[in-house]
């Protein structure tokens, strides 16, 4: 997992495909009033998921993981914790079904959770478990506009 300022992205071209697009996605999300949905930006390749909605309590949530994506997560407005542990050290719940790029495992919250506010980015890789969109102060859900950015290993 990384964890950073979008404005540092670039460092990590090496190892994140696609910063330019990415970078240059975010900034009109930032700058225009782009409505949810999928934005395919590459094809299959990269594609950016903007969401909009109030952060989750914990118990509602568990953690997931990606094989064939990794997520790159933008925070564009507001606050939410995203937990978050390797898969190697969880109990599988739910596994991947035909079609579907998402597996889960049992309630917990990992080894621990990053506060993210606007202009920060996430890079979660297949054995990074995680579980976005939680509040930040339990009980008081805030609104968060989110990029999520598929990137096709």
């Amino acid at each position: 997992m990384i964890v950073d300022k979008v404005s540092n992205m670039k460092q990590y071209a090496g190892v994140i495909k696609y910063t330019d697009e990415i970078m240059a996605f975010t900034k009109k999300v930032m700058s225009e009033n782009v409505e949810n949905g999928r934005y395919d930006l590459i094809g299959d390749d990269l594609y950016a998921l903007v969401q909009r909605y109030p952060s989750k309590a914990l118990a509602s949530a568990r953690l997931e993981a990606h094989k064939v994506y990794a997520d790159l997560q933008v925070v564009v407005s507001g606050r939410e914790k995203i937990y978050y542990d390797e898969i190697g050290d969880q109990t599988l719940e739910d596994d991947f079904k035909e079609g579907k790029d998402i597996c889960f495992f049992h309630a917990g919250t990992g080894k621990g959770a990053i506060t993210f506010t606007d202009g920060f980015f996430a890079y979660l890789a297949p054995q990074d478990a995680h579980m976005p969109g939680m509040q930040v102060e339990d009980g008081k859900p805030e609104d968060v506009v989110k990029i999520v950015f598929k990137i096709k290993l």
